[in-house]
């Protein structure tokens, strides 16, 4: 063999045994998922799927407790006898579940039943990460005493929820995607947020809501009551219940979202936080006839101080609605695409209750 030859084929050996060793490094897996559902009891370990799977949602009679969906037009009652079931259960503490890139697939959903794909009840520093979840009503349902991660992972085809996660201490979704989301047939009845995160109960807790994508949206079908002012019917884009904490939404990428016949906000945030929105790129298709009485980029209630920086919005009917009394709004070098409304152009700011402190600079409005 000639020297450059060998030297070639020792360079070479040297790169396959650095990505070999490399990919065996980026998943440790101790268990391995081949068939479902699965309950996974016993913690401090990372589960991995071995292949793509599928759920038959009619053959698991393994009720895991209600469901609660509310009926607007019932008072905001819950709908009764909602039950859920779940391909994947986490019932342990300190657990991986990484998908290893394959995919975890709901079929045959049962009428009036809530399909989960996972589902981890009270599991301490649970982490969910790398794969895909499609086809079922809600992608992952997260209740931990103190600490959940949702990464790289692709909710494709969900009907009710993708992420619904609740974590006290530090709850983090970050680099999900959403896509072809819809519960107009499955869930017409119902309001929808596709992320719902929840948690930073006291001062030094933290949600962080980073570089996700959620396209193509819809929920809905008919507001039973479309003059009463209430703006929680309809399909929330990232829904936010905090405590005293902070809220961080950076660098994530909210498109062509919208209601049937109803409201479609793109960010909801509820109770006492602060709020920092930065580098966001929030768009509603525009002249979309989907939303038949407005359409809003942010919505929030009872927050703190909200500081929105270097953000772009573009075809929303308001930017920012607040239910809020005094909550100052800071908004700074963000960029607004505004599009005219029956002939007029829509506000960047309104307040149901009365006029809150706005504190704006640098900002860039077009008005097409």
């Amino acid at each position: 063999m000639k020297p450059h030859v060998k030297i070639m084929s020792g360079i070479l050996s040297l790169a396959f045994a650095f990505l070999a060793s490399h990919a065996n490094a980026k998943v440790n897996c101790n268990v391995i998922i081949n068939s479902l559902p699965y309950v996974i009891n016993s913690g401090h370990q990372t589960y991995c799927l071995g292949q793509n799977l599928t759920y038959n949602a009619t053959l698991d009679t393994n009720i895991l407790g209600q469901y609660t969906i509310f009926d607007p037009a019932n008072n905001w009652t819950a709908f009764p006898n909602i039950n859920f079931t779940a391909a994947i259960v986490v019932a342990a503490p300190n657990v991986i579940l990484d998908l290893n890139n394959h995919t975890l697939t709901g079929t045959f959903l049962v009428p009036n039943r809530v399909a989960v794909g996972v589902y981890a009840n009270d599991a301490s520093n649970f982490k969910l990460q790398n794969g895909i979840i499609r086809g079922f009503d809600t992608g992952t349902y997260i209740t931990s005493p103190n600490y959940a991660l949702v990464n790289k992972i692709t909710f494709d085809k969900t009907k009710l929820t993708a992420i619904l996660s609740f974590a006290p201490q530090k709850n983090s979704v970050t680099n999900n995607t959403v896509t072809n989301f819809s519960s107009v047939n499955r869930w017409p009845l119902a309001p929808v947020a596709i992320m719902e995160i929840n948690g930073a109960s006291n001062n030094n807790d933290l949600i962080t809501i980073t570089n996700n994508s959620i396209a193509k949206s819809v929920g809905n079908s008919a507001d039973p009551t479309p003059d009463d002012a209430n703006l929680v019917w309809g399909t929330i884009g990232i829904r936010v219940g905090s405590g005293k904490g902070s809220v961080d939404v950076s660098s994530n990428i909210l498109t062509n979202i919208t209601a049937k016949n109803g409201v479609a906000a793109y960010l909801y945030f509820t109770n006492g936080s602060q709020i920092t929105i930065r580098k966001n790129k929030f768009a509603f298709p525009v002249n979309s006839p989907m939303s038949s009485l407005q359409n809003i980029a942010v919505l929030q209630s009872g927050s703190k101080t909200t500081k929105a920086d270097s953000n772009s919005f573009s075809g929303f009917h308001t930017q920012f609605y607040t239910f809020n009394t005094g909550t100052p709004l800071i908004f700074s070098n963000n960029v607004f695409n505004i599009y005219r409304i029956n002939g007029n152009y829509p506000p960047l700011f309104y307040n149901y209750t009365k006029p809150s402190p706005v504190d704006a600079g640098g900002n860039i409005i077009i008005r097409n």
